[in-house]
């Protein structure tokens, strides 16, 4: 497979299987989870010291309430409500549901609908709690604890920067949360205060019966209690990582972690259960001894009914990060969160998906068209919903274009073309298409090895070509004059029907060109064209991938884990601005198209889209 593609393909795989340890530094054992042991690496406590620390005992400080955040300039457009990871969900009634994730990405359900809460915060959030009376507890990376009081959001110090990893309560005024080098902080309805930690191997879960009796696990077998005296460490007699804790009372607790591990504790005893996974589980939770469920990669769910465990069937293979159980109208149900937005609603007899969309990797976008991976296409339709097909047999798509005439230009290793009667399948190109330009009655496509291919009308045709290196990007005011791009630095500009060579000094893979002659590519670099030399608008940083002109002026730049950037220069074209508006989502960001009324589209992981509508004017928060 492309290099690049790979990284695309592969970066998520990284993400869908190891987001335990998510984008921070700490947490790096599970990014190879697979099988057998895992893959669990040996780094199992933060690989820098806190920034800053707080001595047992000390109050951290008092909370400060955070500013009601402004509208976003992009909103979700696919998958619906979102699309970012989602690590933890809580709730003790159907109408009162928080589920937390990437970039400080806040969910609330009511029963009926979800919608986003944003506060502002972007550190990734890997825990929440909900006590009996609505107050919310969310906890996160980089030291952060938030509280929702009913009214406000609180922004509640804590005086380290060590990575949150779980939150648990049995009141509003006796809250836990542990993490990484085995910090344990514990609020007290004032402020929070580190607590005398037993160990410095990180913790990844935290769960009590009661203010007595509470409980965290985390890596190399690393299980602690808290009797209301003291932390010990406890020895469980197993060697595992341990992911996730629950139980249904002092006496009677289970523990999750790698390659299936599911740990019951009765007293004094633990004994391993087989529960018929080797997969990663990574939540335990229940409503008591004959009602006991875990989950984790893959998609695995199962249950034990007090006699036996059971599969539970949903179809997907996304990681499933948290769940909680609640009563309604008589009835137990179950909310599930996961990887790419996965939210899940039911109970043993089926989940039913409450977001709405495809998880397939979109690579590029073009207009009102979105391709990506596994033959995926996506088109918007007139009320602003997405419709996802699949174009069978077509593997990978890594480009699109629309003609001025409506007609669609897809490729990949495959080629396509749709009209008012379908999809058309085209002579398979000799090299694999990595992106496409459309004007109104022609377009250029470019691949591997050099290839240059025009539209004529009814078929694609071979051009002469500068190279044979791979040409990544594409873009242009017509067949006669367009920009094409590639590895090692490689740029040519084509003019009546003659190449001229702009070769970049530095030999860095490019990944994107606009029209006007501005190049975006890997180690975060961007450039423009002046008349006879590159100019450096930015060196260094998450790598780029995509790069389109603003209809309403400037340049918007997309790439790894949501890393957006806009260039606005001045009335002259000489000073510029770079501004960032990453936070947005956590999702890496493939490809991104200006359109009509000044519209920007960005697409992305697990079907992401993004979108600055056409004739903005910001949208309300709820």
């Amino acid at each position: 497979m492309d290099r690049v593609v790979q990284q695309s393909i592969g970066r998520r795989w990284w993400r869908s299987t190891g987001w335990v340890c998510g984008a921070g530094m700490a947490l790096l054992l599970v990014a190879c989870a697979s099988g057998g042991d895992g893959g669990w690496r040996a780094e199992l406590t933060a690989a820098n010291a806190p920034a800053k620390s707080i001595g047992v005992g000390q109050c951290a400080g008092a909370p400060r309430n955070l500013p009601v955040a402004t509208a976003p300039e992009l909103i979700w457009s696919h998958p619906i409500p979102q699309g970012d990871n989602l690590l933890a969900v809580a709730g003790v009634q159907a109408d009162n549901l928080w589920a937390v994730g990437d970039k400080g990405r806040i969910m609330r359900g009511n029963g009926r609908r979800w919608w986003s809460v944003d506060t502002g915060v972007r550190d990734y959030l890997s825990g929440v709690w909900v006590a009996t009376n609505g107050e919310v507890f969310a906890t996160g990376y980089n030291g952060r604890a938030l509280h929702w009081d009913g009214k406000h959001w609180q922004d509640q110090p804590t005086g380290v920067s060590n990575d949150f990893n779980g939150v648990w309560g049995s009141a509003p005024d006796d809250v836990y949360t542990v993490g990484d080098r085995g910090v344990i902080f514990h609020f007290d309805g004032r402020c929070w205060k580190r607590q005398e930690s037993p160990t410095d191997n990180l913790f990844f879960a935290v769960w009590g019966s009661g203010p007595k009796d509470v409980w965290a696990v985390g890596g190399r077998s690393n299980v602690a209690h808290y009797d209301g005296t003291r932390w010990q460490s406890v020895n469980v007699g197993v060697n595992a990582h341990f992911v996730g804790v629950w139980g249904t009372g002092p006496d009677d607790r289970y523990i999750v972690g790698n390659d299936g591990m599911v740990l019951h504790g009765q007293g004094d005893r633990w004994t391993r259960e087989e529960v018929g996974t080797r997969q990663l589980l990574r939540w335990v939770w229940g409503s008591g001894p004959d009602d006991v469920w875990v989950a984790g990669d893959g998609g695995e769910i199962r249950r034990f009914d007090g006699s036996r465990w059971q599969r539970v069937s949903y179809d997907t293979d996304l990681a499933i990060r948290g769940a909680v159980e609640i009563a309604t109208g008589g009835e137990i149900g179950h909310v599930l969160v996961g990887d790419d937005g996965l939210l899940l609603q039911g109970g043993k007899d089926g989940f039913i998906p409450v977001r709405r969309g495809t998880f397939a990797e979109l690579l590029a976008v073009d207009g009102d068209w979105a391709v990506g991976e596994g033959g995926t296409v996506l088109n918007r339709l007139g009320d602003e919903q997405w419709r996802t097909e699949t174009l069978n047999g077509a593997g990978l798509l890594t480009a699109v274009g629309v003609l001025g005439d409506g007609r669609v230009l897809v490729g990949g290793n495959t080629l396509w073309v749709a009209d008012h009667r379908g999809w058309t399948r085209l002579a398979k190109p000799r090299q694999p298409i990595r992106a496409i330009t459309a004007w109104q009655q022609t377009a250029v496509a470019v691949g591997e090895d050099g290839l240059v291919l025009r539209w004529a009308g009814e078929s694609w045709e071979p051009m002469s070509s500068p190279t044979t290196k791979t040409l990544r990007a594409v873009a242009g005011s017509s067949d006669q004059r367009f920009w094409v791009v590639g590895d090692d630095g490689i740029a040519f500009v084509r003019e009546k029907g003659q190449w001229h060579p702009r070769p970049l000094l530095a030999e860095v893979t490019l990944t994107g060109v606009t029209s006007g002659g501005t190049a975006v590519g890997m180690d975060g670099i961007i450039r423009r064209w002046r008349t006879d030399r590159w100019e450096a608008l930015s060196d260094g940083g998450l790598a780029l991938y995509g790069v389109a002109t603003d209809p309403k002026g400037g340049t918007w730049a997309v790439g790894d884990f949501g890393t957006i950037l806009t260039v606005l220069y001045d009335r002259n074209q000489k000073d510029y601005q770079i501004t960032s508006l990453s936070g947005i989502t956590g999702q890496s960001l493939w490809g991104v198209a200006s359109g009509a009324g000044g519209r920007m589209t960005l697409v992305g992981s697990g079907g992401t889209i993004l979108e600055r509508p056409a004739r903005w004017r910001g949208i309300k928060i709820k």
